[in-house]
């Protein structure tokens, strides 16, 4: 009996270890659920914390590539403004030009940067923008360094600005002009053998006109046309207008045309430039020295006081018309040595036929622009004018001119 009782106890002993055993157990499985709950925490808070910094380091690279583009580009262009690169010396310009070129090279860095980060990134454009970018810096620094010596020697001989061909409207300037033959009517260089002898003078006139018109130009007819066409401004103002550019050419000595009226004489210079060109003061030194000698051509006892009285009374005055603007230094020569100056005056459409008056037999004769007399007939306005078409000229009573040669 007590043996059984004490077996009993054992055995109930032993079940109450195994269950305190268990039951420890048990708690600490719960204790490292919990301690790996509490970390998991722990963990997606950082997490949070590390999305949430991302995200504004995210939104701070898009609003400093924002800000950052557009400081670089106000610095570039505050450093394109500097016209006068006098301030420099020759060895500070490779310098500017690597300064610059590291502008560019940092805004393709935040360009790179957002690429990357931007709501759906662009990795392969990033990588391949990666790629280029150091390239393209060296290519940057090369590209400013020649541009900005190139202007410093422009600036410091303004001359070598027109050495190049480029100095007119390349839209105008286009090559393959055809030359005439002397010896024919000049007509017939802008029709065919057909059109010459088949069309009714009136039609094969207006066709060689109209082709004319839309010929292909070179610099000198381009500043050619320039000149005839401020010349016609000023006849239209009742001046009688010499075209000296035209008709004398290398001699002109500056003076392109010579305006008259009520014993008042303009000297006038014609520049059509491209507008990326820049008129510098050596043009306007010319024009005021040109005026100067030909007051005294034509006053041969006459002084430099008489000069300068004239020019005060403006009898004489010089006149400056160009396609583009002066530089502020010959801006400032103009204004000095009283010539008037006409900017931004482009080439204009206008009526190019010249309807003349023979002063010796009343005979009304029609000049076209590629007849050799043109640019000598002179518009003087009683009786003669310019017509647009040959059918406005005929009607208003004008033939052809016979003479093509100008004997």
């Amino acid at each position: 009996m007590d043996f059984v009782i004490i077996t009993v106890l054992l055995i109930s002993v032993m079940a109450a270890y195994g269950y305190r055993e268990k039951s420890k157990e048990k708690d600490g499985m719960i204790d490292n659920l919990i301690s790996q709950n509490d970390n998991l925490y722990t963990q997606w808070e950082e997490s949070k914390k590390d999305y949430k910094r991302l995200l504004q380091e995210k939104n701070d690279i898009i609003n400093n590539h924002n800000k950052e583009k557009d400081s670089l580009s106000e610095r570039e262009k505050e450093i394109s403004k500097r016209e006068n690169l006098f301030n420099l010396k020759i060895k500070d310009i490779p310098v500017l030009a690597q300064y610059i070129s590291d502008l560019e090279f940092q805004r393709d860095e935040l360009r790179e940067a957002y690429l990357l980060h931007k709501k759906i990134p662009a990795v392969k454009a990033a990588e391949l923008l990666s790629e280029i970018r150091y390239e393209k810096k060296f290519l940057n620094r090369d590209l400013k360094k020649a541009e900005y010596l190139i202007q410093y020697y422009e600036q410091a001989a303004p001359w070598l600005a027109e050495a190049d061909d480029d100095y007119i409207d390349p839209e105008l300037n286009k090559p393959g002009i055809e030359y005439f033959d002397e010896n024919k009517d000049a007509a017939s260089f802008w029709l065919s053998k057909d059109e010459f002898t088949q069309l009714t003078s009136q039609e094969k006139y207006q066709l060689a006109l109209e082709r004319y018109k839309k010929r292909v130009k070179t610099n000198a007819e381009i500043g050619r046309d320039y000149e005839r066409y401020v010349g016609y401004q000023y006849e239209t103002q009742g001046y009688a207008v010499e075209y000296r550019g035209i008709v004398d050419g290398f001699e002109d000595r500056g003076r392109d045309l010579l305006c008259h009226r009520n014993g008042k004489t303009l000297v006038v210079q014609c520049k059509y430039w491209s507008k990326k060109k820049t008129i510098h003061e050596n043009h306007i030194n010319q024009l005021f020295g040109t005026t100067l000698k030909y007051f005294l051509e034509q006053h041969p006892r006459a002084t430099f006081y008489d000069f300068f009285t004239a020019l005060e009374k403006r009898t004489i005055a010089p006149v400056f018309v160009t396609s583009t603007t002066l530089s502020e230094t010959a801006a400032e020569f103009a204004s000095s040595l009283n010539i008037n100056v006409a900017e931004n005056k482009i080439l204009g459409d206008y009526p190019i036929i010249k309807c003349n008056i023979n002063r010796s037999t009343g005979e009304k004769i029609y000049h076209l622009p590629f007849d050799q007399q043109y640019d000598k007939v002179k518009i003087s306005g009683k009786g003669e004018c310019y017509a647009m078409t040959v059918a406005e000229a005929e009607e208003k009573g004008f033939r052809r001119a016979k003479r093509w040669l100008g004997e």
